[in-house]
């Protein structure tokens, strides 16, 4: 329109810049068409054809020359990008990828589904806890999990979850003679996991296999406290931590093991505790 052609039709303006940027394209210039498609009359077709354009070429690594050029030369905003990587990792079913860009594109809620959905159960069941808990504490960060639905009966607990048992691990790793202290600090903590744990959905045989892991962890955590808060004067807290316990999604055979554990545990520090 700059050269004064005001006698071309929106539809013929449209058609020029959609053939031209289909061209460029079929060249490999998809960068290029991505400059034809800016100028577009239309703002909301503008908006989708250079989304469809970023999504059909971007990398699923980390930004090339050419996304670099779109970025900072023609001013695509970086979520958009962003969003465009997820698009195409989530297709690939590459999902770990697809979380990282849509945290990386502020997109928390479709994030937060993506790490529970599709990474979450597998990094507990084989206890890849540092990983899944930088993804989750990027959407505690700055409060942006109330962007976020489901958060109190998804990441919520699981990075709770993640928090006790890294507590805990390093008590254990430091040796520390005052462990009972340690689990006496966290029993508030764990009376409430408990009952968060038993909330969480689980979908998937996978789910199920998760939440298991995590009712049994909780569990052994438990167990710890009875032992070593139970004597014969404060036998109520074994009656408080054994409802607890039996709040938790714990198999039948896996309760029963838990059950045995704790009374075998109590009794042998009982019959140490009497006189000879």
């Amino acid at each position: 329109m700059e050269l004064g052609y005001s006698h071309v039709s929106s539809y013929s303006a449209c058609l020029v810049h959609t053939s031209f940027a289909s061209q460029l394209e079929a060249h490999g210039l998809w960068h290029w068409a991505v400059f034809v498609i800016l100028h577009h009359p239309d703002e909301a077709m503008r908006e989708k054809s250079v989304k469809d354009l970023l999504e059909r070429h971007v990398s699923l690594e980390e930004e090339n020359e050419e996304e670099d050029f779109v970025r900072s030369r023609l001013g695509v905003p970086s979520s958009w990008i962003f969003e465009a990587k997820a698009i195409k990792a989530r297709v690939s079913k590459r999902y770990d990828h697809a979380a990282k860009y849509l945290l990386k594109a502020g997109n928390w809620d479709e994030g937060h589904n993506v790490i529970m959905s599709f990474i979450s159960s597998t990094a507990i069941v084989n206890e890849n806890y540092d990983y899944l808990e930088g993804l989750l504490k990027e959407l505690a960060t700055d409060e942006r999990y109330k962007d976020v639905t489901g958060w109190s009966t998804g990441g919520e607990v699981v990075l709770e979850y993640l928090g006790v048992v890294r507590q805990v691990n390093q008590v254990v790793a430091a040796r520390d003679p005052s462990i009972g202290y340690h689990l006496e600090r966290l029993q508030t903590q764990l009376k409430d996991l408990c009952l968060k744990i038993k909330l969480m959905k689980a979908n998937t045989h996978l789910d199920r296999l998760s939440r298991g892991e995590m009712a049994k962890r909780t569990g052994d955590l438990l167990q710890n406290l009875v032992i070593t808060h139970c004597s014969d004067e404060s036998s109520a807290g074994l009656n408080v931590l054994g409802h607890l316990m039996s709040e938790l999604p714990l198999t039948s055979d896996c309760a029963h093991q838990e059950w045995l554990a704790v009374f075998a545990s109590w009794k042998n520090s009982m019959a140490a505790d009497q006189p000879e």
